[in-house]
């Protein structure tokens, strides 16, 4: 009889690391569209090179920033707000990020991405220089914490590991979000947007999930 084979370890950021990851991302004062910003990045890894949709936005709001028990018509924790402190998103995602919202002085996220088409058609672009461009208008030149947003993003997930440390969690982040380290590319857009923080994380923020 065969031998069943191992389980892979699984494991989760504890709810401490998660609860300081949000304080430290609200304490960065960044724009409410980098959500966005950051869902543009991803779909990289399957748009290779071509214009990202709105359902691209939408799957990153629901996939990281939707929670479950949350108001129907707030669905959305997003700790990233430039004014007030609202951080509770209703659901309009698609009216957010709709064209009709570029007028004379159009918003940040439209100083960052070029755009095309409308409604559902919506098409979004990155430019050669959209990481400076982030900077600027959406970060305000503060660099947002790799390893809390990491933790923010994925507290929901298990994480399979070859080891179980900050790094290798914040790893798969960057590779999920095209900011791999291996890339030029892709290390100068990191590097341009965002700073290592792990001195605020210990071994312990990372736990074996429990079945």
């Amino acid at each position: 009889m065969a031998e069943e084979a191992e389980k892979p370890e699984i494991y989760v950021f504890s709810a401490n690391a998660v609860r300081r990851s949000i304080d430290s991302l609200l304490k960065n004062k960044n724009h409410e569209h980098v959500p966005g910003y950051l869902a543009l990045l991803r779909s990289q890894n399957t748009r290779v090179g071509t214009p990202s949709q709105l359902s691209d936005i939408v799957e990153v709001h629901d996939r990281y920033l939707k929670v479950l028990d949350a108001a129907e018509n707030r669905p959305y924790l997003r700790p990233f707000v430039s004014r007030g402190k609202n951080i509770w998103f209703n659901d309009n995602i698609s009216g957010s990020y709709a064209p009709s919202n570029v007028k004379a002085d159009p918003g940040p996220i439209f100083r960052v991405v070029q755009i095309s088409g409308s409604g559902l058609n919506t098409k979004y672009s990155l430019p050669p220089d959209h990481a400076a461009r982030a900077s600027e208008h959406l970060l305000k030149g503060h660099k947002l914490p790799i390893n809390a947003l990491a933790a923010f993003m994925y507290r929901d997930y298990g994480m399979q590991l070859d080891e179980p440390s900050i790094a290798a969690a914040t790893n798969l982040f960057r590779a999920e979000f095209c900011l791999r380290a291996d890339d030029a590319d892709q290390q100068r857009t990191f590097e341009t947007l965002f700073y290592d923080d792990a001195g605020d994380f210990s071994a312990s923020d990372i736990e074996l999930m429990q079945e």
